[in-house]
């Protein structure tokens, strides 16, 4: 943070001591949110329960984000992540949606109809997974919507040059 900064923000008559103090809560700030970020794009993978069915009922199970494929993954257990994955689900499209039932709980529903039944240890672990899973979906949702208008926009000019029209 700069002092020039303060002055575009209508800091400008401020104090010396008000300017100092503000820029360093600016740089906790700034770096809170540094930190933030560089969280949200660490490797998301832990272990959570998922309900298999009603014979079964909730199983420990091995969660791992591809996050340049944009699937969720999972397997029986860590050690076994190396292996392919028990299932799969494209993250794409897909809605989070907590549950009402109790604070651990939240569904992955799929844009293809599939749906991830997830249980955390916490609230807070909820949390966690929901507002990371969010925003990889965010991401990879605007990642794919380019590429979509990308391939639309290459093949409309494909058939312009093909054509030898131009618009």
């Amino acid at each position: 943070m700069h002092s020039g900064d303060l002055t575009e923000l209508g800091g400008a008559n401020l104090t010396d001591a008000e300017r100092e103090a503000l820029l360093e809560v600016m740089q906790r700030a700034k770096d809170f949110d540094d930190k933030a970020q560089r969280g949200m794009n660490s490797r998301l993978e832990g272990q959570l329960s998922k309900w298999t069915n009603a014979l079964k009922g909730w199983q420990q199970r091995w969660l791992s984000v591809d996050q340049q494929q944009g699937v969720l993954h999972y397997y029986t257990s860590e050690d076994r992540k190396k292996a392919p994955p028990r299932g799969s689900l494209h993250l794409w499209g897909a809605v989070i949606a907590p549950s009402d039932e109790d604070s651990h709980s939240f569904t992955v529903n799929g844009a293809n109809g599939e749906a991830y039944k997830l249980r955390a240890a916490d609230a807070k672990e909820r949390q966690y997974w929901v507002s990371r899973l969010r925003n990889e979906i965010e991401r990879c949702t605007t990642v794919h919507s380019g590429y979509v208008k990308t391939q639309v926009f290459l093949r409309v000019c494909t058939v312009c040059i093909v054509c030898s029209t131009w618009w």
